[in-house]
């Protein structure tokens, strides 16, 4: 079990930091080499906005895993499948609304907290917003994952990503 356990959590680590890199900075990395500091301080304001947005949906995915790890434990296979179902609409149904409240709302905002010489961060944002309808179903599909103590699937993924993203950067190098 202890073996299993450390396993567990060393290929949950190196996720969590595979994670970091992908998904939260590579397309700083990206955007430094071929985007003006401008446009480059406008990414980094709609990217942090919609980060905020992007909390609740969050979430939901760790406030599930426990729960489903538990029915895992007990074989309640066919709640786990109806949890992971109502979770999904939920999330989905709660999603829509998010996403146009932001929409209505963030654009004009923004260049209120942040000056009138970032207006364009508006069309930044409204790009990157879509986003919003994706998360809730990849955070609830990540705690069945972590329910069957799946941590290869999206670590390989995570791998392959980061190896693609690092090579389209290195190719236009």
């Amino acid at each position: 079990l202890e073996r299993t356990m450390l396993r567990y959590a060393a290929g949950s680590s190196f996720t969590v930091l595979l994670t970091l890199v992908v998904y939260q900075r590579s397309e700083i990395f990206f955007l430094d080499r071929f985007s003006t500091d401008a446009e480059l301080a406008h990414y980094a304001i709609a990217s942090s906005a919609l980060t905020v947005l992007l909390a609740a949906p969050q979430a939901l995915g760790i406030a599930l895993a426990p729960a489903l790890s538990s029915l895992h434990g007990a074989d309640q296979i066919d709640r786990i499948r109806a949890g992971y179902s109502k979770a999904l609409r939920i999330s989905m149904l709660g999603a829509l609304p998010a996403l146009g409240f932001a929409a209505t709302v963030g654009p004009p905002l923004l260049p209120l907290v942040y000056g009138d010489s970032y207006r364009d961060v508006r069309q930044v944002f409204l790009v990157l917003l879509p986003g919003l309808l994706v998360v809730p179903m990849i955070s609830a599909s990540a705690a069945v994952l972590t329910a069957y103590r799946q941590v290869r699937s999206p670590l390989f993924a995570l791998v392959a990503a980061a190896a693609y993203g690092a090579s389209a950067v290195v190719a236009a190098a």
